[in-house]
């Protein structure tokens, strides 16, 4: 009689362990991909948004003033600027300083670059000067007239700057400096004419209004 060997079953291993593994593995890479978002984000995106700057004309003294057709005199304007940023040090690329009565312009003014840092605090001085500037009619009866019954004239300042801020840094890539162009608004710069007709200075100091493009 033959003898036949027992039948031997083979049964296979369940899979758990390799399904476990590529499932910490999609995790894994969700993960990386997050990481690597956030890092692109934190390096190509500013943490804070950009507070543009505050401007106040603390002082102004005019010399050599004379008005009849014609406009002379000289303006010693003293700005005070604030730079709220805390992130952000401020480079002013150009700045120029222009000065109407009305919407007639009397002179400008360019100052050189300057920096100012975060959180500070920086006075400039700006000399506009005018000589025989002719105006309307109207215009120069016009203030005689403000002269004459208030013994002052007001004038109108306007600063345009562009300026440079941050420092955006990109993986693998150069720093990158951000532009902005400031329009600066004083209306109505109320200026005390002196008894001799021939200087002034500011009433009082007064806030002027920043705008961006």
């Amino acid at each position: 009689m033959a003898n036949y060997s027992p039948l031997t079953t083979h049964h296979n291993q369940p899979k758990c362990c390799c399904r476990k593994c590529c499932g910490c593995g999609c995790i894994l890479c969700t993960i990386l991909v997050i990481i690597i978002i956030i890092l692109i984000a934190f390096f190509t995106v500013p943490m804070a948004v950009l507070k543009l700057p505050h401007f106040q004309i603390g002082s102004l003294s005019l010399t050599n003033f004379a008005y009849t057709q014609s406009v002379t005199g000289t303006w010693q304007i003293n700005l005070l600027i604030h730079n709220p940023n805390d992130k952000f040090p401020l480079n002013y690329d150009t700045f120029r300083t222009v000065l109407y009565y009305k919407n007639a312009t009397l002179s400008e003014s360019h100052v050189a670059p300057f920096m100012q840092n975060i959180k500070s605090d920086t006075t400039l001085n700006v000399t506009i000067s005018a000589a025989n500037v002719n105006v309307p009619q109207s215009y120069s009866l016009l203030m005689n007239k403000e002269i004459t019954e208030r013994g002052s004239v007001e004038f109108n300042v306007e600063i345009v700057t562009s300026i440079k801020f941050g420092t955006v840094k990109r993986l693998f890539k150069e720093k990158r400096i951000m532009k902005r162009d400031i329009f600066v608004e004083c209306s109505r710069v109320q200026v005390r004419i002196m008894s001799n007709a021939t200087s002034g200075e500011l009433a009082s100091a007064m806030d002027c209004q920043s705008y961006d493009n």
